[in-house]
């Protein structure tokens, strides 16, 4: 499984971590925030939430939400893993029993 949420809206880090503790029972391995002001919007963030489910990689390098380098694009999500094993013609919905930390893109 896994669960994430997110919200732009004042700035509430309190809210935030509640609705990511209501979903533990998701993802009851690791779990991670982050909160960053909109640029020209006074007052306003963005606000990310994950709980995460490690099967595949269980490593610290699966943390979410992640961003790139230069920490200017964040992003949460429920992964989908091409893993050797699944064929490429597989079903997406299908893919679900093949979660990883690394971030999903769908083999077609």
């Amino acid at each position: 499984m896994c669960g994430i949420c997110g919200f732009i809206d004042r700035e509430n880090p309190d809210l935030l971590d509640q609705m990511t503790t209501i979903l533990t029972h998701r993802g009851p391995d690791d779990g991670g925030t982050h909160v960053a002001p909109l640029s020209g919007r006074q007052g306003i963030s963005l606000h990310l939430g994950n709980r995460r489910l490690s099967i595949i990689d269980l490593s610290p390098a699966g943390h979410q939400p992640m961003a790139n380098e230069d920490r200017s694009v964040w992003l949460t999500f429920k992964a989908i893993l091409c893993h050797p094993g699944v064929p490429r013609s597989l079903d997406p919905v299908a893919l679900d029993q093949y979660l990883t930390s690394v971030a999903g893109v769908r083999c077609t």
